[in-house]
């Protein structure tokens, strides 16, 4: 049962690291805190973490992501985005950007907060 509820997170963090390890010649051009690619890594860490504590809400098979399923999503979601993050060190023409970690975290957060406005009111 833990896959049939997680399956969707799974699949959207494998689509999300496809983009982000995307060569730096296969990109858009990217600059400041602001700049289209921080919305789009808020954006899709934002709805990670929601598919994830949806996923780990709805599940049975370990109670502890039942039971933190919001606390669990948002490590997942940062984990994950810090993996990410200093994997782009080994990818031609890309680089390690903190303000790419602001902005996942802040995606991580808007996307726990978003679960907690749809399902907790």
């Amino acid at each position: 049962m833990f896959f049939r509820y997680t399956i969707l997170p799974i699949s959207w963090a494998v689509i999300v690291a496809f983009l982000i390890l995307l060569p730096g010649k296969d990109l858009p051009g990217s600059g400041g805190l602001l700049a289209f690619d921080k919305i789009a890594h808020t954006c899709v860490f934002a709805f990670l973490v929601l598919l994830c504590v949806v996923g780990f809400t709805k599940q049975n098979k370990f109670q502890f992501l039942k039971k933190r399923s919001l606390l669990s999503a948002i490590a997942v979601g940062l984990g994950y985005s810090l993996i990410l993050e200093f994997s782009q060190i080994f990818i031609p023409e890309r680089q390690f950007d903190r303000y790419d970690i602001v902005a996942n975290s802040s995606g991580i957060i808007f996307g726990g907060l978003l679960f907690i406005l749809i399902y907790r009111i």
